[in-house]
């Protein structure tokens, strides 16, 4: 199986064990959900799907010489994801944002994965630890596949920027089981990129907006039992159509929101009344280690100490409560 990736290029997928898994129903599923969930209304062009994504990890991981193992825990890390991805974590107010990773081991367990990969030998419970794949995961700040992989995804569509995702990504390389680059430069310029991606797609304003509209629906489709919170573990067409046929009223209004012009602005000092919604974002940032001249293993916080300001500004601003008032009530046709 020959793949044309966004970011890695042309990769060669013929493991007999990754392409059955790829194969499978449940991998398949991502196709159909949007790693930027509701977002992809309001800006479509910055949208791209988990599945992407997955397979993105995966080959990053092939490319860091990572055994099969966790090539395969790198594939099905998103397979427990929902409709609209975090979306959820606003439907039920998960601050972690990991909803999906509550449900990781029973939506994996009662899958067809557990019985493909015992036809090729290989125990369900360790790919289900992802402490053993250090090169997988890995606590912010620190560099993983996971969060290499869905930072340069998102730079390599955004053409508003003058980002190189295709460059940054030839300079991961793996040091004592550990994912380091190996140029100051590059990563400092990937530390960079990846506060500025977050700063204007994963926790903008319009997006968490749109986030909220999209919860607010959900969570009224739930209570209606409109839909159930198992029906959220199918794809995000499923979720909107049957939100969309129930015609009812609240739901729609919400749904009418979600569009390109879709537009919000932050304001202060107004009674409390007046805002749509007070949301604060999630902090998201990469400190990247890297292989400094003298083949020294440091990072960018250390290397570049005006990092640090920047570093402190963007948590100052990602982890403020911000009100909000949608300013554009244009509505969609549906």
């Amino acid at each position: 199986m020959q793949v044309n990736d966004r970011v890695y290029g042309k990769a060669e997928v013929n493991d007999p064990v990754l392409l059955r898994l790829i194969d499978s129903k449940h991998v398949q599923r991502l196709k159909g959900i949007s790693q930027t969930g509701a977002c992809k209304f309001i800006d479509p062009e910055l949208s791209f799907s988990r599945y992407e994504h997955s397979m993105g990890v995966m080959i990053l991981l092939k490319n860091l010489n990572a055994g099969i193992e966790e090539q395969i825990a790198g594939l099905l890390h998103d397979v427990p994801h929902t409709a609209f991805s975090h979306v959820v974590d606003f439907v039920f107010n998960n601050k972690k944002h990991d909803y999906h990773e509550q449900h990781y081991e029973r939506i994996i367990k009662e899958s067809e994965i557990p019985k493909i990969l015992d036809e090729f030998n290989i125990p369900l419970d360790g790919i289900l630890d992802n402490s053993r794949f250090t090169l997988l995961e890995q606590d912010s700040p620190a560099l993983c596949a996971d969060r290499i992989d869905y930072s340069l995804r998102a730079m390599a569509i955004d053409h508003r920027f003058d980002y190189n995702a295709q460059e940054i990504a030839k300079h991961f390389i793996v040091n004592d089981n550990r994912i380091v680059m190996n140029c100051g430069t590059a990563a400092k310029k990937f530390a960079e990129y990846f506060i500025r991606i977050d700063e204007t797609q994963f926790s903008n304003m319009e997006g968490v907006a749109c986030y909220e509209v999209m919860a607010n629906a959900i969570r009224r489709g739930l209570k209606e039992k409109i839909i159930t919170e198992k029906e959220l573990f199918e794809n995000d067409d499923y979720i909107w159509k049957k939100l969309k046929d129930s015609n009812d009223p609240s739901i729609m209004e919400n749904l009418r929101l979600l569009h390109p012009g879709f537009e919000v602005r932050e304001v202060q000092n107004i009674p409390l009344e007046q805002y749509d919604f007070c949301s604060s974002g999630k902090l998201r940032y990469v400190d990247p280690a890297f292989v400094d001249k003298d083949g020294i293993i440091t990072t960018v916080s250390k290397a570049f100490p005006d990092f640090n300001k920047t570093i402190k500004a963007h948590r100052k601003h990602a982890e403020s409560d911000h009100y909000i008032k949608i300013i554009s009530r244009h509505i969609r046709s549906l």
